[in-house]
């Protein structure tokens, strides 16, 4: 026997019980435990080449955790970014105007002096809260955008507090 891939065949002729006669003596009794433990790893090489092996499990997790590392920057940047925007709305015509950080913190509140009336109390509050709330909601929306964009449009991020 000259070449390894030689000895490799005939000791799998001789398993298959193809091979009789003189090239059965040729073959050492311990190269077949050493094929078999070859053909073991080529099996699982080729197997994480492919992306996993049966089951299920991934072929390389340090890729999948550099991805999910590369996601957690994305979307503290995407939230870094939300929060440095003011979201405005306004009520009553353009009478009431709010404004509202990515934070969902209140900004500024402009009021126009017609609807300033002081037997009138009830009508400016109710601008202010129909104004604020619309706003809160513009920046509810543009977080939902980021997040679908994240995700993937799985709908993962839609319960978290960001």
């Amino acid at each position: 026997m000259d070449t390894v891939l030689e000895q490799k065949t005939v000791s799998m002729r001789k398993k298959r019980g193809r091979i009789s006669g003189s090239k059965a003596a040729d073959i050492v009794p311990g190269k077949e435990a050493f094929f078999a433990w070859i053909r073991y790893w080529n099996r699982r090489r080729e197997m994480a080449k492919r992306g996993g092996f049966p089951g299920g499990m991934p072929g390389n997790m340090n890729n999948l955790m550099k991805q999910a590392q590369r996601m957690q920057r994305q979307m503290e940047e995407s939230q870094k970014e939300l929060e440095a925007k003011e979201f405005s709305a306004a009520a009553g015509g353009g009478a009431v105007e709010v404004t509202v950080s990515g934070k969902k913190e209140l900004v500024k509140v402009k009021l126009s002096e017609e609807v300033v009336d002081p037997e009138d109390i009830e009508m400016l509050e109710d601008l202010v809260v129909a104004a604020a709330n619309e706003a809160l909601r513009k920046v509810d929306e543009a977080n939902a955008e980021v997040m679908g964009k994240m995700t993937g449009g799985l709908g993962l991020g839609g319960g978290l507090p960001f």
